[in-house]
């Protein structure tokens, strides 16, 4: 074994503990049937508990008679000096010859100049089209009365009736293309045979736990109601707190947005002045860079007529380079020519020789060989074998085989047929069990539910806090304090209606414009309120599911004390 002896005892000990396998069916129990557990989990354990025990005893065994080696030393490790060989000196390396390259062919003139052809076919394209318009305006001229065909007013108003209706449809400017679905109808969910029998065996077990909570409460039993009452004075009071608390933090984030607008309008202020200063300065060093750059493009001018001038040297010299070359090209291409002609004649004789003995092969190859075969198929192979037959006799003992199978096919199809039907009589029996306990569910939720949403809008109606109202008359003000900014600030950049007054209908609409902006803003906050109020109400509705679910514990928790009682 590669682990240790004694971790291995002790984890088999601690796996086939009664006690643990006590908490391990208890746990199974919450999610298998019990039975499922003692034949599955428990019942293989309880089997393999001999061959453990033996094996337990073997590992104990071997804890005992392990004795432990004297460990042998080793001596300390001698150095010696490394034995390197002398590096041999490298080869001088011969310097590669630098290949010439061939003169490039320069480029044909025809490649910069058009074919004749684009020039005729265009030509002919303009007269075919004067030709073609000269034939329609002749047409239009001498075109009979009877082809003036025009349509009735009664059927013009139709057809632009028709294209109106058409446009109408079309929505261009629609947000989604596809519509949200309706989400507030209940949708059918398509239930399959596992789903229908655990719901039907639900429903059974909560029918059951009713019975015994009517029957604990009718024989004596204590009520939760008081403790519930208790546990939501407390709930509603924390969720009161908790609503002050959010107003409060939303105020605060609104009242450090304000802070935050007014440092930013002061900053732009301040980068406005910095910005005029900045046009000036870049207005002067431009003027002095357009000077410069005058200087610089006269002492260009002469720099390109000298290399103009060298320029010109280069391509003489370049000429008569040229004509040195043509001279050595045509001679080296005379010889080239022969050179190719020879290997020519060469590869012809060699292909003949090849074309020749090709010829005989294929003559060879095609003589005809006679490779038929005759097969009896009701005699035997001959090999030698109890078992052996021939293709007669196993094609008939198939038929045999599959006329079996057909038989046990069809008694396995009027088997299953039988207990589908079984099982679809006793599903249908299940599904109107689910459908009228949902029904009755559905009631009592709906009731439920109104009257929570009835305590809820009285609950969230009003909060009153002294920081809360505190932090809202420090809002105002910072408000009142952003708007003037920002009105000096227009007032800098634009150019303030009072200071620079033209006509009074211009200061009339600047002041109704100033006076619109706090609007806007109260309208935001009274948004933001909403939405606030609405996360209180969702949190107050998370609440009381979760007082329910609570109530639910509660309650069951008393049923078992009760039954443990008995």
């Amino acid at each position: 074994m590669a682990q240790d002896p004694r971790n291995v005892t002790k984890f088999i000990n601690f796996l086939f503990d009664e006690d643990y396998q006590l908490c391990l069916k208890e746990e199974f129990c919450k999610l298998y049937d019990k039975s499922y557990v003692e034949s599955i989990f428990l019942q293989p354990m309880k089997s393999w508990t001999p061959q453990i025990q033996q094996f337990l005893q073997r590992l104990q065994n071997k804890m005992e008679s392990k004795t432990g080696k004297p460990r042998k030393i080793q001596p300390p490790t001698e150095t010696k000096p490394f034995e390197l060989s002398r590096p041999r000196p490298k080869p001088v390396p011969i310097p590669e010859k630098i290949p010439k390259m061939k003169p490039s062919k320069p480029v044909p003139k025809s490649t910069f100049i058009a074919p004749r052809e684009d020039d005729m076919l265009a030509k002919q394209k303009a007269e075919n089209a004067e030709r073609a318009e000269a034939l329609l305006h002749h047409a239009e001229v001498l075109k009979p009365i009877c082809a003036f065909a025009e349509k009735s007013s009664k059927t013009k108003a139709i057809l632009e009736t028709i294209i109106a209706d058409n446009e109408a449809k079309l929505e261009f400017n629609k947000k989604k293309a596809c519509p949200m679905p309706d989400l507030s109808a209940a949708l059918p969910v398509k239930m399959n045979a596992a789903t229908i029998m655990r719901e039907g065996a639900l429903i059974h077990r909560q029918e059951d736990d009713e019975a015994r909570r009517l029957a604990a409460l009718a024989s004596g039993d204590r009520d939760d109601s008081e403790f519930l009452r208790w546990k939501a004075a407390n709930e509603e009071k924390e969720l009161q707190d908790q609503l002050a608390n959010i107003e409060r933090k939303h105020l605060e984030g609104l009242l450090s947005f304000e802070q935050a607008v007014l440092a930013r309008q002061q900053v732009k202020l301040e980068r406005h002045f910095e910005v005029e200063d900045f046009k000036a300065e870049t207005k002067e060093m431009m003027q002095r860079y357009a000077e410069r750059r005058l200087e610089q493009e006269q002492e260009a001018r002469q720099l390109v007529e000298l290399t103009l001038q060298g320029h010109q040297n280069a391509k003489d010299a370049k000429v008569k380079l040229q004509q040195i070359k043509h001279k050595l090209v045509a001679e080296v291409a005379r010889e080239s020519q022969e050179l190719l002609r020879q290997a020519l004649e060469e590869a012809e004789a060699e292909l003949r020789r090849k074309i020749e003995l090709i010829a005989e092969i294929r003559a060879m190859a095609s003589v005809p060989i006679d490779r038929t075969k005759f097969v009896d198929l009701t005699n035997t192979v001959g090999h030698g074998l109890l078992s052996e037959m021939s293709v007669a006799e196993l094609r008939e003992r198939l038929e045999f085989l599959k006329v079996a199978a057909l038989e046990e096919e069809e008694n396995r199809r009027k088997e299953i047929a039988e207990a589908k039907q079984a099982k679809e009589k006793l599903l249908q029996e299940t599904m109107e069990a689910i459908s009228k306990h949902r029904d009755q569910r559905q009631t009592s939720e709906t009731t439920l539910r109104q009257q929570k949403q009835k305590h809820l809008t009285v609950r969230t109606a009003n909060i009153q806090d002294a920081k809360v109202l505190s932090l809202q008359d420090q809002l105002r003000k910072r408000k009142a304090e952003r708007e003037r900014v920002a009105m000096e600030f227009t007032a800098r950049s634009t150019g303030h209606p009072s200071s620079n007054p033209q006509t009074k209908e211009s200061e009339i609409g600047w002041w109704e414009e100033v006076a619109r902006k706090p609007k806007t803003a109260e309208a935001a906050q009274s948004r933001v309120v909403q939405r606030t109020r609405q996360r209180a109400a969702e949190l107050s509705s998370q609440r009381a599911r979760s007082v329910d679910i609570l109530c639910r514990d509660f309650r069951q928790v008393t049923l078992l004390e009760a039954s443990q009682r008995r």
